[in-house]
């Protein structure tokens, strides 16, 4: 079933179907020892019963239950293990993907000053490396804080926009402050001869990763 076929149905379904759907299919889906393919599978599946069950007049906690958080949990034990390795694949994925986006759009801009001005970007290099670490951590955490939210149908909650508020801010605060207010290191220039084929490089890596991710 393509994505097409898979959202039509679910608008197909009626308001408590849908909300009951949606729960079991989010804690399947964040499940980081399941296979994503497999699981997409099974969800295809449960959705053309469910669709069925709720022509023939079934409600919703008939095919569902009462805990709708049990039958996620008992869905999901069916589904055969991904790699243990999924979890590693999602961390370099997430740092992969921002610093080769990072080295990318300097480079570019390195370029772009060059040609304008003649001179190119310098950094002090302590405070790019503490910028760097800071910005793949938050990102990191929140990608989880997010996956897990979702799991606990909690994306909306004052908890987790408060949360997705402060990651925010640390997120550019702290580059903020260590180039601007507090400088630390010695000031050093990287050539975009260097900056934009690494960052493509490393961003194709990315790509790759998240390849294993959905496998």
């Amino acid at each position: 079933m393509n994505n097409l076929d898979y959202m039509q149905k679910i608008k197909y379904l009626n308001s408590n179907n849908k909300s009951a759907f949606m729960e079991v299919a989010n804690y399947v889906r964040n499940s980081y020892t399941k296979s994503e393919n497999d699981a997409h599978i099974i969800l295809s599946d449960m959705l053309d019963h469910l669709i069925e069950a709720q022509d023939n007049g079934a409600l919703t906690e008939d095919f569902f239950g009462n805990d709708y958080r049990l039958f996620a949990q008992e869905i999901t034990e069916e589904l055969p293990k991904s790699s243990p390795n999924k979890l590693l694949y999602h961390i370099l994925f997430i740092a992969l993907l921002n610093i080769g986006t990072i080295t990318s759009v300097y480079g570019i801009s390195d370029f772009v000053k060059l040609l304008i001005t003649g001179t190119t970007f310098k950094v002090p290099i302590v405070s790019l490396i503490i910028s760097i670490l800071t910005f793949i951590s938050a990102v990191t955490l929140m990608t989880f804080f997010m996956i897990t939210s979702a799991k606990n149908n909690k994306v909306n909650s004052l908890k987790t926009k408060v949360t997705i508020y402060i990651i925010t801010f640390i997120m550019i605060a702290v580059p903020i402050f260590f180039f601007i207010f507090f400088p630390i290191g010695s000031s050093v220039g990287f050539s975009y001869y260097y900056t934009i084929p690494t960052g493509i490089i490393l961003l194709i890596l990315s790509i790759h990763y998240y390849k294993k991710i959905s496998g």
